[in-house]
C-alpha cells in the first residue's frame, strides 16, 4: 500500500519489496541495471523506529529526488527508507551511483535538521559481476559527507 503526500508517495515495506522484487526481475531480464538506495536516520530527534512527522519529510525530500517511473518506500519499516532508480541509462554504473547519491544527500542535507545525522547506501543491482556492486556509506548532519 502506498501514501500519498505533498510531494509525492512512499510504499509501505511488503508493497516497497514487491515492486523491489518485480524491477530485479525485469532488470536481470532485459540485461539492464537498476540502483538500490537506502537511506537511515540515524540521530536524534529522530528516534528508531523513525517517528511520522519525521518519515514525512524523509519521505518529501526522496520524492523530489526522483522521477515519475522510481520507486519510493520502507525497505525495513519504520528503520530505513528505500529508492528503487529504474532505467539508468548509457553513464557507468560508478558514476550513476555517484551522481544520484550525490543528489540525495544534497536533498536530505538541506531539507532535513542538521542536527540529524543520516546513512545513505547505494547498490547497483541487474546483472551485476561482483565488482560491479557500489556500497558507499555517507554520514552527513555534522558537516562531513
Amino acid at each position: 500500500m502506498a501514501w500519498e503526500g505533498r510531494y509525492g508517495y512512499a510504499y509501505d515495506e511488503p508493497a516497497f519489496r514487491h515492486l523491489l522484487a518485480v524491477e530485479r526481475a525485469r532488470s536481470g531480464r532485459l540485461g539492464l541495471p537498476i540502483l538500490l538506495l537506502l537511506v537511515e536516520l540515524k540521530s536524534p530527534p529522530a528516534p528508531s523506529p523513525v517517528d511520522p512527522v519525521w518519515a514525512r519529510r524523509l519521505f518529501s525530500v526522496l520524492s523530489a529526488c526522483v522521477r515519475e517511473t522510481d520507486i519510493v518506500g520502507w525497505h525495513r519499516r519504520n528503520r530505513v527508507a528505500g529508492v528503487v532508480f529504474t532505467e539508468l541509462g548509457d553513464m557507468s554504473r560508478a558514476e550513476v551511483s555517484r551522481l544520484l547519491r550525490a543528489r540525495v544527500v544534497a536533498a536530505l542535507d538541506r531539507w532535513l535538521a542538521k542536527t540529524v545525522a543520516f546513512h545513505v547506501h547505494t547498490r547497483i543491482h541487474g546483472q551485476p559481476r561482483p565488482t560491479d556492486s557500489i556500497g558507499r556509506v555517507a554520514e552527513v548532519g555534522a558537516g562531513e559527507d
